[in-house]
């Protein structure tokens, strides 16, 4: 399976889109008293007829690709790494050799700065 091929739930709202609309569209010129009784609502209903067929033939197919990424994200998520174990603040952090103390930056500074104009 190719990833990067177009899914096929895609491809079946794209026929059913296409077979709807033109079948709709063939009943309203061989009879266009079909749509006239919903006036200026027809062309709404029109494409609200295709949406709803495109919409639940998308939802019906099942695509294997998608199957298989889920499938892929629920085993990552339950083999994720264990968390470390909680930090105590006040406690000595054992086998840690003692820090260094930090160098006073007012001790190391020079007595005078020299004025060089």
């Amino acid at each position: 399976m190719n990833p990067k091929a177009i899914s096929q739930k895609v491809w079946v709202q794209v026929v059913v889109t296409l077979v709807l609309g033109s079948l709709i569209a063939a009943l309203g010129a061989v009879t266009p008293g079909m749509l006239a009784a919903l006036g200026p609502w027809a062309p709404v209903v029109f494409a609200a007829l295709t949406a709803l067929g495109a919409g639940l033939s998308g939802y019906m197919v099942t695509d294997p690709v998608r199957d298989l990424g889920a499938a892929a994200l629920r085993k990552s998520v339950d083999t994720a790494a264990t968390p470390a174990p909680p930090i105590v603040i006040g406690q000595p952090v054992t086998g840690a050799a003692e820090p260094e103390p930090a160098p006073d930056p007012v001790a190391e500074a020079p007595a005078a700065i020299p004025y060089n104009p």
